[in-house]
């Protein structure tokens, strides 16, 4: 892949679509933990995307189950997380939503989520 490309999908340009993501996560489960869904999930993204789009959908994934995990107790007392389900209206955002910020991965930095940009895209999308 060029550096462009892998940029892209580093700093979550590429977005994917609500129902593309739904359908990914019923696949594996909502509670996936990485180790258990990398293979599947690979299997799962090569049968419908692009080459491209697959690895930017797979590193989407992964950047949503870490920012889910990390901010977990902060969407719970926003309501986005109830009984250990996820909120329709986060899922879409996380969908879209380009990386804003970043975080350790091991010894380098990457590119995720920032909660409240995410949050204010939610605020957003309910005014409307």
């Amino acid at each position: 892949m060029s550096a462009l490309v892998t940029d892209e999908v580093q700093r979550g340009l590429i977005p994917w679509t609500f129902d593309g993501l739904v359908e990914a996560w019923r696949f594996l489960g909502q509670r996936a933990v990485r180790r258990e869904y990398e293979n599947a999930l690979t299997r799962f993204l090569r049968g419908r995307y692009s080459p491209q789009d697959g690895v930017a959908h797979f590193w989407r994934f992964g950047e949503i189950d870490w920012f889910l995990e990390h901010w977990g107790s902060r969407l719970r007392a926003a309501r986005l997380i109830r009984g250990g389900r996820v909120s329709g209206r986060l899922l879409a955002v996380l969908a879209e939503a380009p990386f804003t910020t970043t975080r350790r991965y091991g010894a380098d930095y990457c590119w995720t989520f920032d909660l409240d940009t995410v949050l204010a895209r939610i605020e957003g999308e309910t005014e409307k």
